[in-house]
């Protein structure tokens, strides 16, 4: 592509809460590598998340959940490869110190 790049947030309160946002952006592009020949469209993607730190209740203890594609812009990255749209993910993380 001729033009892509990406830009974001993340914001820790005192409470523990935590919040994170960015946006990317990637211009349209032709693609000619062996079979895979076509034009890619440009696409704006849109991330989300939040997290919440544990440790007033248990030392070491985070949950934390993020938004890919939040905005559920499906978009192909590359001729041959599936369309992709919104996809979310929990992670609970214990550190041991």
């Amino acid at each position: 592509p001729t033009l892509k790049g990406s830009g974001g947030f993340k914001y820790k309160f005192a409470s523990g809460l935590s919040i994170n946002a960015a946006g990317r952006y990637t211009d349209g592009f032709p693609v000619l590598s062996g079979p895979y020949v076509g034009d890619i469209d440009s696409y704006f993607l849109l991330d989300l998340g939040a997290g919440y730190d544990m440790s007033r209740f248990q030392s070491g203890l985070r949950i934390d959940i993020g938004v890919s594609n939040a905005l559920d812009n499906m978009h192909r990255e590359f001729i041959g490869a599936p369309q992709m749209g919104r996809m979310a993910m929990g992670r609970v993380t214990y550190s041991i110190k």
